[in-house]
């Protein structure tokens, strides 16, 4: 009968080896490696729960400032993540998530971070289709820490045109106004004064020129036609009297009539002057 035993492996003692059978060996590599596989879980399994955060929501507040006139307009405002692989508010779409406000209302973007990291997001006013709205052309670069032991760190900043986040901002608001109309006043006419006449140059004097003298009538003596006598009376040659021989016999009859006349008055006042004196 041969013998049954497990063969023995002679190994140098020298360097510190025993004889081990070959079945015992399998046994203790089998338990090594199932030891080492519980300790490989393990360590994942701690590793995990490590890394592993519990969902921290972080609030991003964003405020508004807003003029009498313009109480009652309502403003948009949107964030966005600077990373596409950012956890984003509920609701968003396409990248964008959106907040309505009011006047002077405040609102927040809720975001929900489940692993450690640093999340950079940018939030501005959206341009209003409505005319009567200003646009406020401010935006905000939000950073987000996320630490490994759930901390939160939020910081907001204002960049310049270049990008780089250079003032740090103690509050995220916005103006909200609306556009003020002018109107302009339509420019009174300014009359247009009449022109001041020119003094018109005096004429210079005419040279005088003498009048003409009035011509004087001319007397013009109407004669009297006398009429032929029927009978023209007849001289001593027996012919009718011509009219200067008649105007001379009529002169002397007048003196003969005014000499008698003179002497009659004479008479009288010869009478008169007798009876006086009786």
């Amino acid at each position: 009968m041969k013998d049954t035993a497990d063969p023995e492996i002679c190994l140098p003692e020298q360097e510190g080896f025993v004889l081990i059978s070959k079945k015992r060996k399998g046994k203790i590599l089998n338990r090594a490696a199932a030891t080492a596989m519980t300790l490989c879980l393990l360590c994942a399994l701690l590793g995990v729960s490590a890394l592993a955060l519990e969902t921290t929501t972080v609030k991003i507040p964003v405020s508004q400032s807003a003029d009498p006139k313009s109480a009652s307009s309502t403003f948009t405002y949107e964030l966005k993540a600077n990373d596409s692989s950012a956890p984003m508010p509920a609701g968003a779409e396409n990248g964008v998530a959106t907040l309505e406000l009011t006047g002077t209302d405040e609102g927040v973007f809720s975001i929900d971070f489940s692993e450690a990291g640093t999340y950079e997001y940018t939030i501005t006013q959206k341009e209003s289709s409505d005319s009567k709205l200003k646009h406020d052309t401010t935006q905000y670069t939000v950073e987000v820490q996320v630490l490994d032991d759930g901390e939160v760190q939020v910081a907001a900043y204002k960049p310049d045109s270049s990008g780089e986040k250079v003032d740090k901002a103690k509050e995220i608001n916005f103006a909200a106004k609306t556009v003020t109309s002018t109107v302009t006043p339509t420019p009174t006419p300014t009359a247009t004064p009449a022109p001041t006449p020119t003094p018109s140059e005096e004429p210079e004097p005419s040279e005088s020129v003498e009048p003409t003298p009035t011509p004087t009538p001319t007397q013009t003596t109407l004669v009297t036609p006398t009429p032929s006598p029927t009978n023209p009376a007849k001289g001593q040659s027996g012919k009718a009297v011509k009219t200067g021989d008649t105007m001379r016999l009529g002169l002397l009859i007048g003196l003969a009539v005014v000499s008698l006349l003179a002497i009659i008055f004479l008479i009288r006042s010869g009478r008169k002057k007798e009876d006086k004196d009786e």
